[in-house]
């Protein structure tokens, strides 16, 4: 049985706002290890430098700089401000000197919102019942090593189906479920999903992203950590080999868990 990603994305904290990290193997996409683990990391550091499980995280920007690689990595929390009910800080992740990745987060107490501000999701419904869905080989479409830890029921359209539209859509789960959901999960599956643009493209093609923003949109406490998360996602423009992609989390209960946007390059 392998070991679920919130105990391999678990940083030590060694000092004030320092943390030590095994970055594990076999969880590579590509050279370095997969982003999700990665910014998962780097949430569960700031959450332990803000200390206040009151302040949850609300949104997140990152930079995904260069490939994360097995084997120890620091990350250094730095405080931007502490305001009376919302803290923003600074991570950054460092190997062989160089920052390979950083995040800023901005963690803040509940507040009461004046209406839900509910949005409507474009979704197929036959899509919600994802039992009825069959899991994906893991030999179909070239999947990246750290995908063996999942499980993908295909809910949109394939990759490399060479397709007129760029979207997708897939359940995930892990395969060895977490002890608990939590931001940094969350964040975790938001990077699970391949890009929306392999729905055009007919071979697997080298990309990274290389810019993520988060928003938690619900308390992920209240998830099943062995349930599934639907992932939607489309191409939104591209421009020059840079392309920038739109992603909802849904949980099986049709709830809007998070909504992501990254930037891709095509290399």
């Amino acid at each position: 049985m392998s070991t679920p990603f919130d105990r391999v994305g678990l940083p030590e904290q060694v000092g004030e706002g320092r943390f030590l990290w095994n970055v594990p193997d076999q969880w590579q996409q590509g050279r370095g290890a997969f982003g999700g683990l990665v910014l998962g990391a780097l949430c569960r550091a700031a959450q332990a430098f803000e200390g206040d499980p009151t302040r949850a995280p609300r949104a997140m920007n990152a930079e995904l700089t260069g490939p994360v690689l097995p084997g120890e990595a620091r990350i250094q929390t730095r405080l931007l401000r502490r305001g009376n009910a919302v803290t923003t800080l600074d991570v950054a992740l460092t190997q062989e000197d160089e920052i390979r990745a950083r995040a800023s987060f901005v963690l803040g107490g509940a507040r009461k919102l004046p209406t839900p501000f509910a949005d409507t999701p474009d979704r197929d419904p036959a899509s919600l019942d994802w039992e009825a869905l069959k899991p994906l080989p893991m030999t179909a479409g070239g999947f990246p090593v750290f995908a063996q830890h999942f499980e993908f029921r295909l809910a949109g359209i394939a990759p490399f189906s060479s397709a007129d539209e760029p979207r997708t859509g897939a359940w995930v789960r892990a395969r060895t479920a977490p002890d608990r959901m939590g931001h940094a999960e969350v964040a975790t599956y938001a990077d699970v999903l391949w890009p929306a643009g392999f729905s055009v493209e007919s071979v697997p093609k080298p990309i990274a992203t290389i810019a993520f923003h988060l928003q938690w949109l619900a308390d992920p406490a209240t998830l099943d950590p062995a349930a599934p998360l639907l992932c939607l996602s489309r191409v939104v423009g591209g421009e020059e080999g840079y392309v920038a992609e739109t992603r909802e989390l849904f949980a099986p209960t049709g709830e809007l868990v998070a909504l992501n946007q990254q930037t891709f390059v095509w290399i």
